[in-house]
């Protein structure tokens, strides 16, 4: 039994729907909205604890408001371990308003962060731990957090953490959209291996300054992309935990984005057979 413990951003997600992005000055209705968990810290967390893995999260202290309650328990609900985060009356959780067009693309507003209270971990949070996933939102404190798994022997995932951060990891996940393939092959060549995503295109396994190998994501109608990435990394750290070799885990990661990004934010994750079904088929 895998057991992961996330670390990062914690927020309740206000996704609408819309026919059209807004122009300034617009006044537009929304087709349909939700509130849905969020953030690089609970995305992964859900994702890790519906493939069965034991999964506690933690990261920026939420308010005791309605939207830190409403987190709280949405994540319990969804099998996660929430007993170490912090809850605080002179805390303000944190939010993000996503916009998701009707051809899947996505903007995200987050509000909150500027005055976030990052949490520090107590030694025993290592106990027995399989991976650990640290999201870049969490910045220093991140950073603490995976030089503190380092020291435990605890193998850790990082979500577009970088510089001095990214000494101790197994796995750096970076978007393309915010690194270039020289980067991340310049990272690989003295540190972790790093995964480069792309959207609709192929996932690169970069590692000693190559890409090992490349899988392309099977097409899907999209619906909702938000969170994908984190899915991925999710998969990744499974992959880790689990002692799979880089290629299975990035197949498998690359299948589990796929999937994510054909549902509604909020719906049940895919499950494990349906994933390896979906990755026993692409090539890569």
């Amino acid at each position: 039994m895998i057991s992961a413990l996330c670390y990062g951003s914690l927020n309740p997600d206000l996704a609408h729907r819309i026919a059209k992005f807004p122009e300034p000055g617009d006044d537009l209705r929304s087709i349909a909205s939700r509130i849905t968990y969020g953030g690089g810290g609970a995305n992964p967390a859900v994702a890790l604890a519906a493939w069965g893995a034991t999964t506690a999260v933690v990261g920026n202290t939420l308010g005791d408001d309605p939207l830190g309650r409403w987190l709280i328990d949405d994540l319990a609900a969804r099998g996660v371990d929430i007993s170490m985060i912090d809850v605080s009356p002179s805390a303000t959780t944190p939010h993000c308003v996503v916009l998701v067009g009707q051809d899947g693309e996505r903007t995200i507003i987050s509000s909150g962060y500027e005055d976030a209270i990052w949490q520090s971990l107590a030694p025993d949070a290592w106990l027995g731990r399989s991976v650990a996933v640290v999201d870049a939102y969490s910045a220093g404190w991140g950073a603490e957090v995976i030089r503190q798994a380092a020291e435990a022997g605890v193998p850790v995932v990082g979500i577009d953490v970088a510089g001095r951060a990214s000494a101790p990891l197994q796995v750096c996940v970076w978007s393309s959209h915010e690194h270039d393939r020289e980067d991340a092959l310049a990272l690989s060549r003295s540190g972790p291996d790093v995964v480069l995503t792309s959207g609709g295109e192929a996932a690169a396994w970069c590692s000693d300054g190559g890409v090992l190998f490349e899988v392309r994501p099977p097409e899907v109608d999209p619906i909702d992309p938000t969170g994908a990435g984190d899915t991925l990394a999710a998969m990744v750290a499974f992959g880790v935990g689990s002692g799979w070799d880089p290629r299975r885990t990035l197949r498998m990661a690359v299948s589990a984005a796929s999937l994510s990004v054909g549902l509604e934010r909020g719906d049940p994750i895919s499950d494990l057979g349906a994933i390896t079904a979906l990755a026993d088929s692409i090539s890569g």
